[in-house]
C-alpha cells in the first residue's frame, strides 16, 4: 500500500536538525493513523526524490526545508497533480509567511493532516517553477556572496542580510 503522506527533509536547511525533525514528524504522522514516509536527501537529491515520490499513490507530497526545498519539491507536485505541503525550516520562510504556514514543525505538521488546501499563486518562468521570487542585476550576485559567507559564519539570519 502506498503512503498518503510523502515527506522529504531537506538535511541541510537552516538550524534544524534533520534527525530532530524526523522524529517529531513521525511522532505526529503516526499519531494521526494515516500512512507516511519521510524521507532525507540534500542539494540535488531533493529534486530527485520529489520527482520519484511524485510518481507514487501519495496524496501529499509535503516539503521539509527552505524556500528553495519548498520550490523543488512544489515543482514535482504540480507536474503530478498532488497536494503541496510545507514544513518550514529554513532561514527565513516567505512562502510558508505568505500562506500563514506555522513556522512550528507540529503545527505545521497539524496543519498538513487537519488544515484545508488553499490555491498559491506561482510563475512559470521559462518552464522553471518560481514561488516567491525572480530577480536580475546585482541581486544574485548578493546571493553568491552570501553562500560563501554561510560556509565561512555557518547559516544563520545574520549572515543571511
Amino acid at each position: 500500500m502506498a503512503n498518503s503522506i510523502e515527506v522529504i527533509l531537506n538535511a541541510g536547511s537552516g538550524s534544524h536538525e534533520a534527525r530532530d525533525s524526523r522524529e517529531i514528524l513521525e511522532k505526529v504522522f503516526r499519531e494521526s493513523g494515516k500512512s507516511f514516509g519521510i524521507s532525507v536527501a540534500k542539494g540535488d537529491q531533493i529534486s530527485r526524490l520529489a520527482e520519484e515520490k511524485a510518481q507514487s499513490d501519495c496524496e501529499i507530497l509535503v516539503a521539509g526545508g527552505g524556500d528553495g526545498t519548498i520550490c523543488s519539491v512544489a515543482e514535482a507536485a504540480r507536474e503530478h497533480g498532488k497536494t503541496l505541503g510545507v514544513i518550514p525550516l529554513g532561514t527565513f520562510n516567505y512562502f510558508a509567511k505568505n500562506l500563514g504556514i506555522p513556522l512550528e514543525l507540529e503545527e505545521a505538521a497539524r496543519v498538513i493532516l487537519e488544515g484545508e488546501s488553499v490555491q498559491a499563486s506561482v510563475l512559470d518562468l521559462d518552464g522553471r517553477l518560481v514561488l516567491n521570487n525572480s530577480s536580475i542585476g546585482i541581486h544574485p550576485a548578493v546571493l553568491l556572496t552570501r553562500r560563501k559567507m554561510y560556509r565561512r559564519w555557518g547559516r544563520n539570519q545574520l549572515s543571511a542580510y
